[in-house]
């Protein structure tokens, strides 16, 4: 997945500032391609929401796993 500067920013400084635990990305509005054997994210209706570790009830089931 390709990120924008500023996001990419963001992204790099939460997963070190979060070290000891794990970073969940939830891409919402995203489709995933395939090219080949490539894959890549494009977004939906032209829109996009990624977050970084939100407070979602489907976030903490996976937590859980």
């Amino acid at each position: 997945m390709v990120l924008g500067e500023k996001f990419a920013t963001n992204v790099m400084n939460t997963i070190q500032l979060r070290f000891e635990k794990r970073v969940i990305l939830v891409l919402r509005f995203g489709n995933i391609k395939v090219s080949k054997e490539d894959r890549y994210v494009s977004n939906a209706y032209n829109i996009l929401d990624v977050q970084l570790n939100p407070n979602m009830a489907e976030v903490e089931e996976f937590r859980a796993l």
